[in-house]
């Protein structure tokens, strides 16, 4: 399986070389599919190319008018909208001739005009679409660093020019061809001593690079699932490791982004030997998000959003998060979203939101997956589609998102978008309850209150209810109070009941307030 199919008509193959090289530049491992034989008018599709375009994670198509009017690359383009792994990109102009109307509302990057050249503006986009479909954000910080080499080959170039202007100067003056010879030669000696200091220094840090944060454990940084929903978890195995050291990577955080990054988990989660100062954190977390290491981003939204180490400033988490949704990181895009979602940092927009949630989806963020279904299922920026939501739900939940398997179990027991199926409600709300969603462990009590699914079970239910309640579920703290009062699954006890009821009444649980009043409080 490729991870790239490069879709493009034999006219285009020169632009399709650039493409080629400029991915492989990226990262030479990535597996780039393309028919370098090319097929002309009339040809039949052959079955190889139909296979890679079927397996392909991707398919990057290079449209013009010509290539959308070639018959095999129409073919290449209809696989692979089906298949959800289309990505186009313009090479040249595509009219309303030749494009057909369902494939003019997807999106298409501009790559007009591309010459190879790592910061032109559509290969930008086009490298940040592929880290999302990939799943690799370190595509994103590989050609940063493409930027950065061509800037100082660039400089270099310029003063070469410079210096060789200077020595035409000093060949017409009175000094001849000696001090010319001399200047040439001191230039070439300066650049030779220059360029051979410069891959030294690289190599060495390198070297260094490798003894503060194992390679591997640098593979492991770039993982989106290390980073989904357990990340105090991973770094917590990081920094047990004897070849990681915390002191290290506190004193390398100015200059190493990974660094920063673990330095700032470490003080985020109190793991590592280090003591939990949010603070502290949030200045580790700058310096590697200043560095391009886009999960410090995000961890600094998550810290302004909730006011942790820093005045709490929506307008800045969300400029965080832009930065790490822009970086490629999934996770980034669904916090950014939910922003949009809530009015927080920024005008209210269902329709932007929706968008963010799907980048974040499609990025492998499960949370973002649950997110977009919610608005299918509220239909709030999009049209009110059950179906989708459980789609969407069942994503999140085999994503490792328990509030998906809550929403997923809430469709069963409603019978919304699905037929009604309460011993499959029962199951997805024990999945929630064990990834310690606390409104999973209630409705799973509700189940074994009412016999749902399951034989009727009283005492099963006020566990769960506690466990609930326990969990922060204004609504278990009430449900459980009603059994303690009235002494369902063990014994009766009024006023603990009535303090249970009170609890989840002050929680906003408007049926426990119902309750309350009922009994006279």
């Amino acid at each position: 399986m490729a991870d790239i199919f490069l879709s493009y008509a034999r006219a285009d193959y020169e632009t399709a070389v650039k493409v080629r090289d400029a991915l492989e530049a990226l990262d030479p491992d990535l597996d780039v599919f393309w028919d370098i034989t090319g097929l002309d008018a009339g040809d039949v599709f052959p079955e190889k190319l139909e296979t890679e375009v079927r397996d392909a994670r991707v398919v990057l198509g290079l449209w013009n008018d010509n290539a959308l009017g070639r018959e095999w690359v129409k073919r290449e383009v209809d696989i692979a909208y089906d298949n959800r792994t289309l990505l186009p990109v313009e090479i040249g102009p595509v009219t309303d001739r030749v494009i057909s109307a369902r494939l003019s509302t997807v999106h298409r990057t501009k790559l007009h005009d591309f010459d190879g050249a790592a910061d032109h503006p559509g290969w930008q986009e086009t490298v940040k679409s592929l880290a999302q479909r990939l799943k690799r954000p370190d595509l994103i910080r590989a050609r940063k660093s493409q930027v950065k080499e061509e800037a100082r080959a660039k400089k270099l170039e310029a003063d070469l020019a410079k210096q060789r202007a200077q020595n035409e100067k000093l060949k017409k003056s009175k000094g001849g061809v000696r001090p010319l010879q001399w200047a040439v030669g001191g230039l070439v000696s300066v650049a030779l001593a220059a360029g051979a200091g410069y891959y030294a220094i690289q190599w060495q840090a390198k070297q260094t690079r490798d003894r503060l944060i194992p390679p591997e454990v640098r593979a492991q940084l770039d993982d989106p699932e290390t980073w989904s929903s357990h990340s105090k978890d991973a770094v917590t195995a990081i920094l047990s490791r004897d070849d990681v050291v915390l002191v290290d990577l506190i004193q390398a955080a100015a200059v190493d982004a990974d660094a920063a990054f673990l330095a700032g988990s470490a003080h985020d989660h109190g793991v590592g030997g280090a003591r939990q100062e949010p603070k502290t954190a949030a200045r580790f977390y700058e310096q590697a998000c200043d560095g391009s290491q886009y999960r410090g981003c995000i961890n600094l939204g998550l810290l302004y959003g909730q006011g942790l180490g820093v005045d709490r400033d929506y307008g800045r988490a969300r400029e965080l998060y832009e930065q790490g949704c822009d970086g490629g990181e999934a996770r980034s895009c669904t916090s950014l979203g939910y922003l949009y979602y809530e009015g927080r940092g920024t005008e209210q927009d269902y329709g932007r939101a929706q968008e963010l949630y799907e980048e974040g989806c499609d990025g492998g963020d499960a949370n973002g997956c649950n997110n977009l279904g919610y608005l299918y299922f509220e239909g709030r920026g999009v049209d009110q589609d059950y179906g989708r939501a459980r789609e969407l739900y069942e994503q999140g939940c085999d994503g490792g998102e328990a509030v998906g398997c809550i929403n997923l179990g809430f469709l069963y027991e409603q019978g919304q978008g699905v037929d009604q199926d309460y011993v499959r409600a029962r199951e997805l709300y024990e999945q929630g309850c064990d990834g310690g969603e606390a409104r999973s462990c209630n409705s799973l009590g509700f189940l074994y209150q009412r016999g749902l699914g399951v034989d009727q079970d009283y005492v099963r239910a006020r566990e769960l209810y506690q466990q609930g309640c326990d969990g922060g579920n204004a609504k278990g703290c009430s449900y459980q109070g009603d059994l303690v009062y009235r002494g369902l699954g063990g014994s009766e006890d009024r006023a603990e009941g009535i303090r249970l009821l009170r609890e989840g009444c002050g929680g906003d649980d408007q049926w426990g307030c119902n309750e309350l009043a009922k009994y006279g409080e």
